[in-house]
Protein backbone atom coordinates (compact mmCIF):
# COMPACT_ATOMS: atom_id res chain seq x y z
CA UNK A 1 0.00 0.00 0.00
CA UNK A 2 1.26 3.45 -1.20
CA UNK A 3 0.90 6.24 0.61
CA UNK A 4 1.14 9.41 -2.13
CA UNK A 5 0.89 12.33 0.99
CA UNK A 6 -1.15 15.33 -0.63
CA UNK A 7 -2.35 16.65 -3.54
CA UNK A 8 -3.30 20.12 -3.83
CA UNK A 9 -5.21 21.47 -6.87
CA UNK A 10 -5.67 25.18 -7.84
CA UNK A 11 -7.18 24.71 -11.47
CA UNK A 12 -7.56 28.26 -13.61
CA UNK A 13 -9.11 26.45 -16.95
CA UNK A 14 -9.81 29.52 -18.63
CA UNK A 15 -11.83 32.31 -17.64
CA UNK A 16 -11.58 34.02 -14.35
CA UNK A 17 -15.19 34.47 -13.06
CA UNK A 18 -14.47 36.54 -9.79
CA UNK A 19 -16.24 39.89 -9.79
CA UNK A 20 -15.60 43.73 -8.45
CA UNK A 21 -17.52 44.51 -5.63
CA UNK A 22 -19.37 47.65 -5.92
CA UNK A 23 -20.74 49.08 -2.64
CA UNK A 24 -24.86 48.96 -1.92
CA UNK A 25 -25.46 47.79 -5.70
CA UNK A 26 -24.91 43.90 -7.13
CA UNK A 27 -23.40 44.40 -10.48
CA UNK A 28 -23.81 40.79 -12.22
CA UNK A 29 -26.48 39.93 -13.85
CA UNK A 30 -28.17 36.58 -13.14
CA UNK A 31 -26.40 33.53 -14.21
CA UNK A 32 -28.18 30.63 -15.70
CA UNK A 33 -28.07 27.40 -13.54
CA UNK A 34 -29.43 23.72 -14.95
CA UNK A 35 -29.81 20.25 -13.77
CA UNK A 36 -28.63 17.41 -15.66
CA UNK A 37 -30.14 13.96 -14.64
CA UNK A 38 -27.40 11.86 -16.88
CA UNK A 39 -25.04 13.23 -14.13
CA UNK A 40 -27.21 13.89 -11.40
CA UNK A 41 -25.73 11.84 -7.46
CA UNK A 42 -29.55 10.52 -7.26
CA UNK A 43 -30.80 10.05 -10.96
CA UNK A 44 -34.11 9.60 -9.68
CA UNK A 45 -34.44 13.25 -7.89
CA UNK A 46 -37.01 15.47 -9.94
CA UNK A 47 -35.42 18.18 -10.71
CA UNK A 48 -38.09 21.04 -9.77
CA UNK A 49 -38.47 20.66 -6.42
CA UNK A 50 -36.88 24.32 -5.23
CA UNK A 51 -35.47 25.32 -1.93
CA UNK A 52 -35.74 28.99 -1.03
CA UNK A 53 -32.73 29.95 1.73
CA UNK A 54 -33.11 32.52 4.27
CA UNK A 55 -30.06 33.23 6.38
CA UNK A 56 -27.82 35.50 7.92
CA UNK A 57 -24.99 37.04 5.54
CA UNK A 58 -21.90 35.82 7.20
CA UNK A 59 -23.39 34.55 10.18
CA UNK A 60 -25.23 37.14 12.21
CA UNK A 61 -28.26 38.92 10.63
CA UNK A 62 -28.05 42.32 12.96
CA UNK A 63 -24.35 42.76 13.42
CA UNK A 64 -22.37 40.94 10.53
CA UNK A 65 -24.10 41.83 7.35
CA UNK A 66 -21.17 44.29 6.18
CA UNK A 67 -19.99 43.79 2.28
CA UNK A 68 -16.97 42.16 3.39
CA UNK A 69 -14.55 42.47 6.44
CA UNK A 70 -11.16 41.72 7.87
CA UNK A 71 -11.35 37.93 9.61
CA UNK A 72 -11.82 34.43 8.34
CA UNK A 73 -14.11 33.23 11.62
CA UNK A 74 -16.93 34.25 9.48
CA UNK A 75 -19.70 32.04 7.88
CA UNK A 76 -19.97 32.46 3.82
CA UNK A 77 -22.23 30.55 2.40
CA UNK A 78 -20.79 27.31 0.25
CA UNK A 79 -24.13 25.57 -1.03
CA UNK A 80 -25.29 27.52 -4.21
CA UNK A 81 -26.06 24.72 -6.16
CA UNK A 82 -28.92 23.71 -3.87
CA UNK A 83 -30.25 27.11 -3.70
CA UNK A 84 -32.94 28.70 -6.02
CA UNK A 85 -33.58 31.91 -4.26
CA UNK A 86 -31.86 33.60 -0.93
CA UNK A 87 -32.92 35.86 0.98
CA UNK A 88 -30.73 38.15 3.53
CA UNK A 89 -32.04 37.99 7.14
CA UNK A 90 -32.66 40.73 7.77
CA UNK A 91 -30.16 42.90 5.43
CA UNK A 92 -27.58 44.94 5.60
CA UNK A 93 -26.51 47.73 7.88
CA UNK A 94 -28.34 51.17 7.25
CA UNK A 95 -26.24 54.21 5.81
CA UNK A 96 -25.01 56.79 8.83
CA UNK A 97 -26.70 54.77 11.32
CA UNK A 98 -24.63 54.58 14.15
CA UNK A 99 -21.99 52.06 14.44
CA UNK A 100 -22.62 52.00 18.37
CA UNK A 101 -26.25 50.61 17.90
CA UNK A 102 -24.60 47.11 16.33
CA UNK A 103 -22.84 46.61 19.17
CA UNK A 104 -24.84 43.50 21.70
CA UNK A 105 -22.29 44.87 24.48
CA UNK A 106 -23.51 48.47 24.50
CA UNK A 107 -26.89 47.86 23.50
CA UNK A 108 -28.70 45.28 25.52
CA UNK A 109 -31.92 46.23 24.45
CA UNK A 110 -31.59 46.20 21.08
CA UNK A 111 -33.99 44.16 19.59
CA UNK A 112 -36.38 47.11 20.02
CA UNK A 113 -34.32 49.86 17.64
CA UNK A 114 -36.76 49.26 15.24
CA UNK A 115 -35.69 52.18 13.15
CA UNK A 116 -31.91 50.63 12.17
CA UNK A 117 -33.38 47.97 11.22
CA UNK A 118 -36.28 49.12 9.16
CA UNK A 119 -39.23 47.31 7.77
CA UNK A 120 -37.49 47.04 4.59
CA UNK A 121 -34.41 45.15 4.38
CA UNK A 122 -32.60 45.18 1.09
CA UNK A 123 -30.16 42.37 0.10
CA UNK A 124 -26.15 42.67 1.17
CA UNK A 125 -24.70 43.55 -2.52
CA UNK A 126 -21.80 41.28 -1.75
CA UNK A 127 -23.90 38.22 -1.30
CA UNK A 128 -26.28 39.52 -4.32
CA UNK A 129 -23.50 39.15 -6.38
CA UNK A 130 -22.34 35.72 -5.39
CA UNK A 131 -26.08 34.57 -5.48
CA UNK A 132 -26.20 35.79 -9.68
CA UNK A 133 -22.77 34.54 -10.48
CA UNK A 134 -24.27 31.16 -8.96
CA UNK A 135 -27.53 31.39 -10.62
CA UNK A 136 -30.16 31.89 -7.78
CA UNK A 137 -32.22 34.99 -7.39
CA UNK A 138 -31.34 37.69 -4.31
CA UNK A 139 -34.32 38.64 -2.24
CA UNK A 140 -34.81 41.24 -0.17
CA UNK A 141 -37.52 41.41 3.01
CA UNK A 142 -40.43 43.21 3.97
CA UNK A 143 -41.07 43.05 7.35
CA UNK A 144 -44.00 43.78 9.71
CA UNK A 145 -44.71 42.70 12.72
CA UNK A 146 -46.19 44.38 16.55
CA UNK A 147 -43.14 42.96 18.16
CA UNK A 148 -40.32 44.27 16.60
CA UNK A 149 -41.09 46.88 14.01
CA UNK A 150 -42.90 50.10 16.20
CA UNK A 151 -45.40 52.04 14.32
CA UNK A 152 -44.48 50.98 10.89
CA UNK A 153 -47.38 49.19 9.71
CA UNK A 154 -48.24 47.64 6.25
CA UNK A 155 -50.36 51.09 5.37
CA UNK A 156 -47.13 52.83 4.76
CA UNK A 157 -46.98 50.64 1.55
CA UNK A 158 -50.87 51.86 0.57
CA UNK A 159 -49.92 55.84 0.84
CA UNK A 160 -51.02 58.20 -1.66
CA UNK A 161 -52.91 55.80 -3.84
CA UNK A 162 -53.41 56.80 -7.23
CA UNK A 163 -56.72 57.95 -9.46
CA UNK A 164 -56.16 54.71 -11.55
CA UNK A 165 -55.92 52.42 -8.55
CA UNK A 166 -52.34 51.60 -8.54
CA UNK A 167 -49.75 52.91 -5.71
CA UNK A 168 -46.51 55.07 -5.79
CA UNK A 169 -45.02 52.46 -3.17
CA UNK A 170 -45.35 50.09 -5.32
CA UNK A 171 -43.54 51.56 -8.32
CA UNK A 172 -40.41 52.41 -6.08
CA UNK A 173 -39.93 48.43 -4.60
CA UNK A 174 -39.81 47.80 -8.65
CA UNK A 175 -37.53 50.84 -9.10
CA UNK A 176 -35.11 49.46 -6.00
CA UNK A 177 -35.09 46.17 -7.38
CA UNK A 178 -33.97 47.51 -10.53
CA UNK A 179 -31.33 49.89 -9.46
CA UNK A 180 -29.61 47.87 -6.88
CA UNK A 181 -29.95 44.45 -8.69
CA UNK A 182 -31.96 42.15 -6.63
CA UNK A 183 -35.02 40.30 -7.87
CA UNK A 184 -37.79 40.18 -5.63
CA UNK A 185 -39.32 40.49 -2.22
CA UNK A 186 -40.10 38.13 0.60
CA UNK A 187 -43.35 39.48 2.99
CA UNK A 188 -43.23 38.55 6.25
CA UNK A 189 -46.47 40.25 7.04
CA UNK A 190 -47.08 39.06 10.88
CA UNK A 191 -49.11 41.56 12.37
CA UNK A 192 -53.13 42.18 11.34
CA UNK A 193 -54.12 43.93 8.46
CA UNK A 194 -57.25 45.36 8.22
CA UNK A 195 -60.16 43.49 6.32
CA UNK A 196 -61.60 46.19 4.41
CA UNK A 197 -57.76 46.77 3.33
CA UNK A 198 -56.76 43.16 2.03
CA UNK A 199 -58.13 43.72 -1.16
CA UNK A 200 -55.86 46.95 -1.22
CA UNK A 201 -53.04 44.79 -0.43
CA UNK A 202 -53.50 42.50 -2.94
CA UNK A 203 -53.75 44.81 -5.86
CA UNK A 204 -50.37 46.41 -3.99
CA UNK A 205 -48.51 43.19 -4.52
CA UNK A 206 -49.81 41.99 -7.92
CA UNK A 207 -48.70 45.61 -9.23
CA UNK A 208 -45.00 44.14 -8.26
CA UNK A 209 -45.02 41.21 -9.47
CA UNK A 210 -46.83 42.34 -12.69
CA UNK A 211 -44.13 44.17 -13.36
CA UNK A 212 -41.33 41.15 -13.03
CA UNK A 213 -40.65 41.20 -9.57
CA UNK A 214 -40.54 37.79 -7.82
CA UNK A 215 -42.86 37.73 -4.30
CA UNK A 216 -43.10 35.01 -1.86
CA UNK A 217 -45.58 35.56 0.87
CA UNK A 218 -45.09 33.77 4.30
CA UNK A 219 -47.97 31.98 5.46
CA UNK A 220 -49.09 34.63 8.11
CA UNK A 221 -51.84 36.91 6.92
CA UNK A 222 -55.27 34.90 6.28
CA UNK A 223 -58.15 35.66 3.68
CA UNK A 224 -60.57 37.45 3.86
CA UNK A 225 -60.00 38.85 7.23
CA UNK A 226 -56.56 39.70 7.31
CA UNK A 227 -55.64 38.80 10.84
CA UNK A 228 -52.58 36.61 11.84
CA UNK A 229 -52.92 32.75 11.45
CA UNK A 230 -50.49 30.47 10.86
CA UNK A 231 -52.18 27.86 8.08
CA UNK A 232 -49.37 25.36 7.82
CA UNK A 233 -50.73 24.19 4.63
CA UNK A 234 -51.53 25.96 0.90
CA UNK A 235 -55.73 26.16 1.60
CA UNK A 236 -58.37 29.15 0.79
CA UNK A 237 -56.93 31.07 3.96
CA UNK A 238 -54.38 32.01 2.36
CA UNK A 239 -53.77 31.14 -1.23
CA UNK A 240 -55.92 34.56 -2.25
CA UNK A 241 -52.77 36.23 -1.28
CA UNK A 242 -50.52 34.28 -4.04
CA UNK A 243 -53.58 33.13 -6.61
CA UNK A 244 -56.77 35.00 -6.77
CA UNK A 245 -60.06 33.42 -8.13
CA UNK A 246 -61.19 36.94 -10.02
CA UNK A 247 -57.84 38.80 -10.25
CA UNK A 248 -55.30 36.18 -11.06
CA UNK A 249 -51.58 35.87 -9.63
CA UNK A 250 -50.78 38.14 -6.52
CA UNK A 251 -47.78 36.90 -5.78
CA UNK A 252 -45.39 33.93 -6.84
CA UNK A 253 -44.94 31.57 -3.78
CA UNK A 254 -46.15 31.12 -0.33
CA UNK A 255 -43.72 29.85 2.71
CA UNK A 256 -46.04 27.47 4.38
CA UNK A 257 -45.33 27.72 8.60
CA UNK A 258 -43.26 24.88 10.12
CA UNK A 259 -46.40 23.09 11.80
CA UNK A 260 -46.95 20.53 8.59
CA UNK A 261 -47.47 17.02 8.39
CA UNK A 262 -47.32 14.56 5.21
CA UNK A 263 -51.42 14.97 4.39
CA UNK A 264 -51.06 18.64 4.75
CA UNK A 265 -48.40 19.15 1.91
CA UNK A 266 -50.45 16.68 0.06
CA UNK A 267 -53.18 18.59 0.21
CA UNK A 268 -50.93 21.95 -0.31
CA UNK A 269 -50.23 20.65 -3.76
CA UNK A 270 -53.39 19.51 -5.30
CA UNK A 271 -54.86 22.95 -3.69
CA UNK A 272 -52.06 24.69 -6.25
CA UNK A 273 -53.12 22.38 -8.93
CA UNK A 274 -56.63 23.29 -8.96
CA UNK A 275 -55.78 26.52 -9.68
CA UNK A 276 -53.54 25.29 -12.40
CA UNK A 277 -50.71 26.35 -11.09
CA UNK A 278 -46.94 23.99 -10.19
CA UNK A 279 -46.91 23.45 -6.68
CA UNK A 280 -43.18 23.13 -6.68
CA UNK A 281 -43.14 26.72 -7.87
CA UNK A 282 -45.96 28.24 -5.59
CA UNK A 283 -45.61 25.88 -2.39
CA UNK A 284 -42.80 25.40 -0.15
CA UNK A 285 -42.36 23.86 3.23
CA UNK A 286 -40.96 25.60 5.95
CA UNK A 287 -38.28 24.13 7.88
CA UNK A 288 -36.81 26.21 11.20
CA UNK A 289 -33.06 25.56 10.62
CA UNK A 290 -32.16 28.41 13.08
CA UNK A 291 -34.25 26.87 15.80
CA UNK A 292 -34.42 22.90 15.24
CA UNK A 293 -31.18 22.72 13.66
CA UNK A 294 -30.45 18.80 13.72
CA UNK A 295 -32.92 18.22 16.96
CA UNK A 296 -34.36 14.89 16.46
CA UNK A 297 -37.05 16.17 19.32
CA UNK A 298 -37.82 19.35 16.82
CA UNK A 299 -37.53 16.76 14.12
CA UNK A 300 -36.20 18.92 11.52
CA UNK A 301 -36.11 15.54 9.79
CA UNK A 302 -39.42 14.86 10.35
CA UNK A 303 -40.62 17.41 8.73
CA UNK A 304 -38.01 16.66 6.04
CA UNK A 305 -39.55 13.52 5.50
CA UNK A 306 -43.14 13.86 5.81
CA UNK A 307 -42.70 16.42 2.58
CA UNK A 308 -42.05 12.78 0.65
CA UNK A 309 -45.02 10.87 -1.39
CA UNK A 310 -45.52 6.83 -1.33
CA UNK A 311 -42.76 6.79 -4.36
CA UNK A 312 -40.02 8.74 -2.74
CA UNK A 313 -40.58 12.20 -4.89
CA UNK A 314 -41.59 15.45 -2.82
CA UNK A 315 -44.78 16.76 -3.13
CA UNK A 316 -43.57 20.57 -2.72
CA UNK A 317 -40.24 23.17 -2.54
CA UNK A 318 -38.43 23.57 0.88
CA UNK A 319 -37.84 26.63 2.51
CA UNK A 320 -35.26 27.09 5.15
CA UNK A 321 -34.89 29.81 8.00
CA UNK A 322 -31.56 30.55 9.68
CA UNK A 323 -29.83 27.94 8.27
CA UNK A 324 -26.21 30.18 8.82
CA UNK A 325 -26.82 28.37 12.63
CA UNK A 326 -23.97 26.44 11.34
CA UNK A 327 -22.01 28.76 12.55
CA UNK A 328 -23.64 31.20 15.03
CA UNK A 329 -25.24 28.52 17.30
CA UNK A 330 -21.00 27.50 17.76
CA UNK A 331 -21.30 30.71 20.23
CA UNK A 332 -19.16 33.74 20.52
CA UNK A 333 -16.52 31.91 22.91
CA UNK A 334 -15.93 29.62 19.72
CA UNK A 335 -16.74 30.84 16.13
CA UNK A 336 -15.22 34.19 16.96
CA UNK A 337 -12.01 31.93 16.47
CA UNK A 338 -10.49 30.52 13.10
CA UNK A 339 -9.74 26.91 15.56
CA UNK A 340 -13.50 26.28 15.32
CA UNK A 341 -13.93 27.05 11.69
CA UNK A 342 -13.65 23.64 11.05
CA UNK A 343 -16.83 22.28 12.65
CA UNK A 344 -18.48 25.17 11.12
CA UNK A 345 -17.66 23.57 7.52
CA UNK A 346 -18.33 20.05 8.63
CA UNK A 347 -21.80 20.92 9.70
CA UNK A 348 -22.54 23.18 7.20
CA UNK A 349 -21.86 20.17 4.83
CA UNK A 350 -24.36 17.63 6.85
CA UNK A 351 -27.07 20.06 6.70
CA UNK A 352 -26.84 20.40 2.97
CA UNK A 353 -25.73 17.22 2.11
CA UNK A 354 -26.60 14.56 4.85
CA UNK A 355 -22.80 14.01 5.80
CA UNK A 356 -20.64 15.93 8.10
CA UNK A 357 -17.40 14.22 5.53
CA UNK A 358 -19.13 14.10 1.95
CA UNK A 359 -19.13 10.30 2.57
CA UNK A 360 -20.94 8.42 -0.30
CA UNK A 361 -24.29 6.97 0.75
CA UNK A 362 -23.14 8.42 4.49
CA UNK A 363 -25.88 10.32 6.00
CA UNK A 364 -26.65 9.78 9.96
CA UNK A 365 -23.03 10.96 11.05
CA UNK A 366 -22.57 12.01 14.37
CA UNK A 367 -19.03 12.85 15.05
CA UNK A 368 -16.75 14.71 17.69
CA UNK A 369 -16.19 17.59 15.13
CA UNK A 370 -19.90 18.28 15.04
CA UNK A 371 -21.30 19.47 18.68
CA UNK A 372 -24.98 19.44 18.28
CA UNK A 373 -25.49 16.87 20.76
CA UNK A 374 -27.12 14.55 18.66
CA UNK A 375 -26.92 10.87 17.18
CA UNK A 376 -28.51 9.07 14.79
CA UNK A 377 -31.23 11.70 14.19
CA UNK A 378 -32.36 10.59 10.49
CA UNK A 379 -31.35 13.91 8.78
CA UNK A 380 -30.79 13.41 5.20
CA UNK A 381 -29.46 16.73 4.17
CA UNK A 382 -31.69 19.27 1.97
CA UNK A 383 -29.79 17.28 -1.27
CA UNK A 384 -31.61 14.13 -0.36
CA UNK A 385 -34.94 16.41 -1.91
CA UNK A 386 -32.94 19.05 -4.03
CA UNK A 387 -31.17 18.22 -7.04
CA UNK A 388 -27.60 20.04 -7.34
CA UNK A 389 -27.72 22.67 -9.87
CA UNK A 390 -24.74 24.43 -11.96
CA UNK A 391 -23.86 27.34 -14.43
CA UNK A 392 -20.77 25.64 -15.14
CA UNK A 393 -21.22 25.96 -19.14
CA UNK A 394 -19.99 27.80 -22.31
CA UNK A 395 -16.75 27.56 -23.64
CA UNK A 396 -14.83 28.72 -20.52
CA UNK A 397 -14.76 28.55 -16.69
CA UNK A 398 -12.29 28.77 -14.14
CA UNK A 399 -11.59 28.19 -10.58
CA UNK A 400 -9.08 28.54 -7.60
CA UNK A 401 -11.25 26.40 -5.50
CA UNK A 402 -11.40 30.10 -3.16
CA UNK A 403 -14.34 29.67 -0.64
CA UNK A 404 -14.55 33.73 0.12
CA UNK A 405 -12.27 34.09 3.06
CA UNK A 406 -8.64 32.71 4.13
CA UNK A 407 -6.10 33.31 6.84
CA UNK A 408 -4.23 34.94 4.32
CA UNK A 409 -3.71 35.83 0.33
CA UNK A 410 -1.34 34.38 -2.02
CA UNK A 411 -0.55 35.13 -5.66
CA UNK A 412 1.25 32.59 -8.08
CA UNK A 413 1.91 30.35 -5.06
CA UNK A 414 3.63 32.85 -3.30
CA UNK A 415 2.08 34.94 0.59
CA UNK A 416 1.55 38.16 -0.24
CA UNK A 417 -0.45 39.23 3.02
CA UNK A 418 -0.65 37.63 6.33
CA UNK A 419 -3.94 39.36 6.89
CA UNK A 420 -7.38 37.38 7.46
CA UNK A 421 -10.08 38.91 5.03
CA UNK A 422 -13.60 37.69 3.99
CA UNK A 423 -15.44 38.33 1.23
CA UNK A 424 -17.82 37.03 -0.28
CA UNK A 425 -17.19 38.73 -3.61
CA UNK A 426 -14.10 37.00 -4.27
CA UNK A 427 -15.95 33.49 -3.63
CA UNK A 428 -15.32 31.21 -6.50
CA UNK A 429 -17.84 28.87 -8.23
CA UNK A 430 -17.22 26.10 -5.43
CA UNK A 431 -17.36 22.18 -6.65
CA UNK A 432 -20.91 20.72 -7.22
CA UNK A 433 -20.45 18.02 -5.01
CA UNK A 434 -18.80 18.02 -1.67
CA UNK A 435 -17.78 15.43 -1.32
CA UNK A 436 -18.65 12.41 -4.51
CA UNK A 437 -15.14 10.25 -4.53
CA UNK A 438 -15.48 6.69 -5.95
CA UNK A 439 -12.80 4.42 -4.97
CA UNK A 440 -13.24 0.59 -4.39
CA UNK A 441 -11.83 1.32 -0.65
CA UNK A 442 -10.44 3.48 1.61
CA UNK A 443 -11.24 6.59 -0.94
CA UNK A 444 -9.48 9.85 -0.51
CA UNK A 445 -10.42 12.74 1.84
CA UNK A 446 -10.86 16.22 0.12
CA UNK A 447 -10.77 19.41 2.20
CA UNK A 448 -10.15 23.35 1.51
CA UNK A 449 -6.78 23.90 2.49
CA UNK A 450 -5.96 27.59 4.01
CA UNK A 451 -2.38 27.26 4.59
CA UNK A 452 -0.08 26.70 7.99
CA UNK A 453 -2.14 28.68 10.25
CA UNK A 454 -5.18 26.52 9.56
CA UNK A 455 -6.01 24.37 11.85
CA UNK A 456 -8.33 21.07 9.94
CA UNK A 457 -10.52 18.61 11.05
CA UNK A 458 -8.30 16.18 13.41
CA UNK A 459 -8.97 13.30 10.66
CA UNK A 460 -6.79 15.10 7.86
CA UNK A 461 -3.11 14.81 8.10
CA UNK A 462 -2.47 16.74 5.40
CA UNK A 463 0.67 19.18 5.08
CA UNK A 464 -0.58 22.55 4.50
CA UNK A 465 0.67 24.86 1.71
CA UNK A 466 -2.16 27.48 1.18
CA UNK A 467 -3.86 28.65 -1.81
CA UNK A 468 -2.24 29.33 -5.20
CA UNK A 469 -4.48 32.04 -6.00
CA UNK A 470 -6.58 33.61 -3.37
CA UNK A 471 -7.09 32.22 0.41
CA UNK A 472 -7.29 28.37 -0.06
CA UNK A 473 -7.02 25.18 -2.43
CA UNK A 474 -8.34 22.15 -3.11
CA UNK A 475 -6.77 18.88 -1.40
CA UNK A 476 -6.64 15.64 -1.52
CA UNK A 477 -4.74 13.37 0.76
CA UNK A 478 -5.11 9.78 2.13
CA UNK A 479 -3.95 6.62 1.81
CA UNK A 480 -3.99 5.20 -1.94
CA UNK A 481 -4.37 2.12 -2.14
CA UNK A 482 -6.40 2.12 -5.22
CA UNK A 483 -7.34 4.26 -8.09
CA UNK A 484 -9.71 7.11 -6.58
CA UNK A 485 -12.27 9.39 -9.00
CA UNK A 486 -13.38 12.86 -7.76
CA UNK A 487 -16.43 14.26 -9.17
CA UNK A 488 -16.34 18.16 -8.91
CA UNK A 489 -18.35 19.87 -11.48
CA UNK A 490 -21.61 19.15 -12.78
CA UNK A 491 -20.55 21.09 -16.16
CA UNK A 492 -22.32 21.98 -20.06
CA UNK A 493 -18.77 22.86 -21.03
CA UNK A 494 -18.62 22.38 -25.51
CA UNK A 495 -15.43 21.34 -26.62
CA UNK A 496 -13.78 22.37 -30.08
CA UNK A 497 -11.07 22.23 -31.75
CA UNK A 498 -7.50 23.86 -29.31
CA UNK A 499 -9.73 23.44 -26.41
CA UNK A 500 -7.93 23.31 -23.55
CA UNK A 501 -7.58 22.76 -19.65
CA UNK A 502 -4.67 24.31 -17.69
CA UNK A 503 -4.03 22.52 -14.33
CA UNK A 504 -2.44 24.13 -11.24
CA UNK A 505 -1.42 21.81 -8.77
CA UNK A 506 1.60 20.80 -5.96
CA UNK A 507 2.32 16.96 -5.33
CA UNK A 508 4.49 16.84 -1.91
CA UNK A 509 6.10 13.41 -2.68
CA UNK A 510 7.61 11.14 -5.45
CA UNK A 511 5.63 7.93 -6.23
CA UNK A 512 4.30 6.51 -9.51
CA UNK A 513 0.55 7.95 -8.92
CA UNK A 514 -0.50 9.88 -11.26
CA UNK A 515 -2.78 12.81 -11.45
CA UNK A 516 -5.42 12.63 -14.10
CA UNK A 517 -8.50 14.50 -15.29
CA UNK A 518 -11.51 12.59 -15.46
CA UNK A 519 -14.35 13.93 -17.86
CA UNK A 520 -17.73 12.12 -18.16
CA UNK A 521 -19.06 13.48 -21.71
CA UNK A 522 -22.38 14.05 -22.15
CA UNK A 523 -23.15 11.20 -24.74
CA UNK A 524 -21.63 8.64 -22.81
CA UNK A 525 -22.64 9.45 -18.90
CA UNK A 526 -22.03 6.24 -17.84
CA UNK A 527 -18.03 6.46 -18.76
CA UNK A 528 -15.43 8.25 -16.83
CA UNK A 529 -12.72 9.57 -19.72
CA UNK A 530 -9.39 10.09 -17.87
CA UNK A 531 -6.98 12.26 -19.48
CA UNK A 532 -3.72 12.16 -18.34
CA UNK A 533 -1.76 14.92 -16.78
CA UNK A 534 1.37 14.26 -14.70
CA UNK A 535 3.74 11.46 -13.83
CA UNK A 536 4.45 10.53 -10.30
CA UNK A 537 7.14 12.86 -9.48
CA UNK A 538 6.69 15.57 -6.85
CA UNK A 539 5.81 19.50 -7.82
CA UNK A 540 8.63 21.01 -5.52
CA UNK A 541 5.69 23.56 -5.73
CA UNK A 542 3.17 24.45 -7.79
CA UNK A 543 3.39 23.07 -11.63
CA UNK A 544 0.72 24.00 -14.40
CA UNK A 545 -0.13 21.17 -16.97
CA UNK A 546 -1.86 22.66 -20.18
CA UNK A 547 -4.02 19.46 -21.85
CA UNK A 548 -5.38 19.34 -24.93
CA UNK A 549 -8.81 18.35 -25.79
CA UNK A 550 -8.97 18.95 -29.48
CA UNK A 551 -9.66 14.91 -29.78
CA UNK A 552 -13.52 15.79 -28.02
CA UNK A 553 -13.97 18.61 -30.34
CA UNK A 554 -18.00 19.01 -30.97
CA UNK A 555 -18.47 17.04 -27.95
CA UNK A 556 -20.23 18.32 -24.09
CA UNK A 557 -18.27 17.85 -21.46
CA UNK A 558 -20.97 16.73 -18.48
CA UNK A 559 -18.88 16.50 -15.51
CA UNK A 560 -15.44 17.86 -15.10
CA UNK A 561 -13.16 15.98 -12.16
CA UNK A 562 -10.06 14.41 -11.30
CA UNK A 563 -8.54 11.33 -10.78
CA UNK A 564 -5.72 10.16 -8.68
CA UNK A 565 -4.16 6.92 -10.40
CA UNK A 566 -2.62 4.48 -7.32
CA UNK A 567 0.75 2.93 -8.93
CA UNK A 568 2.09 -0.78 -8.57
CA UNK A 569 1.94 -2.30 -5.23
Amino acid sequence: MRVPGTVTVCSPIALNMSSMMRPARSPLDLAQSFTSSITQKDPSLPADTEMFNLAGDYGNAFFESFHDNNVFSQYLFNYWQYTDYYGTWPGQPIANVPKSLYDKKVQSDWTQKWFEFGTLNLPNAAYANAVHKNGAKSIAMIFYSDNDRGEQTYKDLLEGKRADGTYPVADKLVEIAEYYGFDGYFVNQESDVSADDVPAYQDFMKQIVDQGIYIQWYDSATYPGGGVGYQDMFNGSNSPYVQDTDKGKISDSIFLNYWFSGNMLKDSAAHAESFGIDPKYAVFAGIESGQKKFDSIGSNAGYMNVNLDDTGKPYVSLAALGTDFVSRELGDDKKVYPKYQNQVFDRERRLWTGSSTGEKGTTDIADNYIDDGTSNDGWKGFASQIAECSVVGGSMFSTSFNTGHGLEWRDGGERTSDQQWGNINLQDILPTWQWWIDADSDPLQADFDYGKDYEAVPRFKYTKVGGYEGGDSLVLSGKLSNDNTIRLYKTDLDVAAGSKIDLTYNKLNSDDSKLQLGLILADDPETVVPVDVTDGSAGNGWKTASVDLSQYAGKKIATLGLIVKAGAD
